[in-house]
């Protein structure tokens, strides 16, 4: 008998038939080939992999695992590994049963004996379909992340907390105006306006403090190396990692937003949104102002004709109440006339009658205009105007308005018995009309707004000649009309104004041609007049007034009656209202026309409807000419001389 310690080969037997075991739990494939690349062993995770049938296993090579066109590389590899290299590669592995390509991680070792003879080699496949979907995924998801924010034109950052170091991507660097990545996130801080920098630094401190942080969001300026400012929105979030005294911030990642366009938006809407608040404030005044306006004139009407009824015989007392209400409603067709000129203005419609005029006639009209305003208040007025004539390109009637309207305002806001002068003088090729004046000044910031509709510079409405608030827009549109140009100038509150007005001189020479005798109106002969009215006052107080001036005159208050008494009276002229009841005034005309009495016929449209579309409406219709109430006498008297006249 003989004994023999065989520990050694035990303890080799169960490590081989533990890595036997392990070889053959291993999801991967592991194989063994010999010198020829003749397969000698293969897992069953192999066998799974390749579709291999154990009864193959001798039949197998090593390149029959692989598509023909891998089988030259795989060759390469092979021959470097008896080079001594370890060969490990991503290559397509092709299943034997179904031909199906599985994209796998194909390692080689050399199997050498203990002599150092290569005996033969070892082979680990990898299956990484897994991976490589993961990674298509991830691919995908990163462009859909990448179009997203293309889409959105948002910039990615990345702190790293550790070293403070910033990662942008190429939008970042865009809407920061740089090419540079940031070494430090303090860099990327320098370039924020000092104005918002605390506010951001305050956010970045909050979104990653360790307890209770919060989402970073903040907007604030930037300001590019060129000096221009820029709108940036930011949100972010902060990562961490541990608990209680071990929690510590990992990352701090974030998008940032260029907003520029939108920040303006938002400005111009605050800004359109304060002006339509103070254009609705200006509206609600101006409907005060002008009830103001047109109840002071009333109150003194009503008043003179109770002194009229009073006072029956006694001359000199009806001539004092007639002279003030003729003024008293000379200032409401004045405010009207002013309401009728900012409509047309505001359309585009209003039109001038330009020809050569001589500066100061316009301006001695626009003297008699305002004079009584003047006296009223006790003012003195300076008037210097240049021995040369100056003459100008323009409307006689609406420059005379301009320059009224200026003398009005001056004369509006000094104290009684103020001083206000109007002077003129000619600077190169233009034309300078200026008013100063020592009355409230005007406020630095209200020196162009004053050229607005329905600004007051002083907006007490207990003011008496406080106005609407329309007159100076009326004269910058007008001057601007003539090519010119109106600038108001003040040293500030209480210290007076001067508006300024250009106008380019008229250099060509041609004057006005003279009237033609048979183009001035002659006397109006006495006329058959039907007066159509539906306000009985109205069309009685006018016949009246025309009988007086010699004129036989009948009356018809709707328009079915007004044909019938036309057809029977035959007038020569007819004064026709176009509110009417039965048949409106303008069906009332055509009606007149289509009758072969009715074609010669002066028809004279005398309405409260003033608006362009009302007057096409009329003329259209057949009539003459369009009058909007009131009408003074002799302007009446002198269209009908014209008319009568040219029909004659």
């Amino acid at each position: 008998m003989y004994f023999r310690d065989i520990t050694d080969r035990r303890r080799v037997e169960h490590e081989r038939a533990q890595f036997a075991a392990l070889v053959e739990a291993s999801p991967d494939f592991i194989g063994v080939a010999g010198l020829d690349q003749r397969v000698s062993y293969v897992n069953r995770a192999g066998m799974a992999m390749s579709g291999m049938m154990p009864d193959q296993l001798a039949s197998i090579s090593v390149l029959d695992f692989f598509p023909d066109s891998e089988h030259a590389r795989i060759l390469g590899l092979i021959a470097d590994s008896e080079a001594g290299q370890q060969v490990v590669v991503d290559t397509q592995f092709q299943h034997l049963q179904t031909g199906l390509l599985i994209p796998v991680s194909w390692s080689l070792l050399r199997l050498q004996h203990a002599g150092g003879n290569v005996t033969g080699y070892a082979t680990v496949t990898r299956d990484l379909t897994e991976r490589k979907a993961a990674e298509r995924m991830l691919r995908a998801s990163e462009a859909r992340r990448r179009l997203a924010l293309d889409a959105a034109e948002l910039g990615m950052w990345h702190v790293d907390p550790a070293t403070r170091a910033t990662t942008t991507d190429a939008r970042y660097r865009t809407i920061f105006g740089t090419t540079e990545e940031w070494t430090d996130y303090l860099q990327a801080v320098a370039v924020i306006h000092p104005d918002d920098q605390p506010a951001v630094l305050e956010a970045v401190a909050a979104a990653t403090r360790l307890e209770n942080p919060v989402p970073y969001f903040v907007e604030y300026r930037i300001i590019h190396r060129d000096g221009t400012q820029r709108w940036i929105m930011a949100n972010g979030r902060a990562s961490f990692t541990g608990i209680g005294s071990a929690r510590r911030v990992t990352s701090f990642d974030g998008t940032v937003a260029d907003i520029t366009d939108r920040k303006e938006g938002e400005e111009e809407r605050e800004r359109l949104v304060a002006r339509l608040q103070e254009q609705d404030q200006r509206k609600d005044e101006f409907l005060a102002t002008l009830a103001h306006e047109l109840r002071n004139p009333l109150a003194p009407i009503r008043n003179g004709l109770q002194l009229m009824r009073l006072t029956q015989g006694d001359a000199d007392a009806s001539e004092r109440t007639r002279a003030m209400m003729e003024r008293q409603v000379g200032q409401m067709v004045h405010l009207l006339d002013d309401l009728l000129d900012v409509s047309r203005i505001s359309r585009g419609t209003i039109s001038l009658r330009k020809e050569r005029i001589e500066l100061t006639s316009a301006i001695a009209q626009a003297i008699e205009i305002s004079r009584p305003f003047i006296d009223q208040g006790g003012h003195e007025l300076v008037v210097d105007v240049p021995p040369e004539l100056i003459h100008v390109d323009g409307d006689l009637t609406r420059l005379a308005q301009v320059f009224s309207n200026l003398l009005n305002n001056a004369a509006k806001y000094t104290p009684r018995g103020g001083h206000i002068r109007l002077s003129v003088h000619r600077l190169g090729s233009d034309a300078v009309v200026s008013v100063t004046d020592d009355g409230i000044g005007v406020p630095t910031h209200m020196l162009t707004q004053i050229f607005e509709m329905f600004t007051h510079v002083d907006r007490n409405l207990e003011r008496s000649q406080s106005g609407l608030g329309i007159g100076l827009s009326i004269v910058r549109r007008l001057v601007e009309l003539h090519g010119g140009s109106v600038e108001a100038r003040s040293a500030g509150d209480g210290r007076g104004s001067e508006l300024v007005v250009r106008l380019p001189v008229d250099r060509s020479g041609v004057e006005p041609a003279p009237l033609d005798d048979a183009t001035v109106a002659r006397p109006t002969a006495a006329c058959r007049i039907l007066v159509v009215d539906d306000n009985v006052d109205a069309a009685e107080s006018l016949a009246t007034l025309l009988t007086i001036m010699g004129h036989e005159t009948r009356i018809a208050h709707d328009g079915l009656t007004a044909v019938d008494v036309a057809a029977a009276f035959r007038p020569t002229v007819m004064l026709l209202d176009i509110g009417l009841p039965t048949l409106d005034g303008v069906e009332v005309c055509r009606r007149i026309r289509q009758q072969a009495w009715g074609t010669d016929m002066v028809v004279i449209v005398l309405t409260g409807w003033g608006q362009e579309a009302d007057k096409r409406r009329t003329l259209d219709a057949g009539a003459d000419a369009h009058l909007v109430k009131p009408v003074k006498p002799t302007a009446l008297a002198q269209l009908l001389a014209e008319l009568t006249v040219r029909t004659a």
